[in-house]
């Protein structure tokens, strides 16, 4: 078995990397600060729909939705009666 070594510097690395196109340009990565921002909205409002965020943040449904399922996989976000979401309980009352 013959291994073939490639050695590059790291400038040139970083200029072919930049070069490169995404492979998926229209989705972007979600930071923790656009996570932040939907719990303490909803830390300062309450209780709110989708339609809510969408409007507040100016994102589409399914934009609000993946963030909504991220806090809510993280157990920060729950889904109450009347399609609304709101932060855990006992989240909400640590914050007080």
């Amino acid at each position: 078995m013959t291994r073939a070594v490639i050695q590059i510097s790291l400038a040139d690395l970083l200029k072919i990397l930049s070069e490169s196109s995404p492979k998926n340009p229209t989705i972007s990565r979600t930071t923790e600060n656009e996570l932040d921002a939907i719990r303490h909205y909803l830390l300062s409002t309450g209780p709110a729909k989708r339609s809510d965020l969408e409007f507040e943040f100016n994102l589409s449904d399914k934009a609000v939705l993946r963030r909504l399922n991220m806090r809510k996989e993280r157990g920060i976000v729950v889904q109450r009666p009347g399609h609304r979401y709101d932060l855990r309980k006992e989240l909400r009352s640590c914050t007080r």
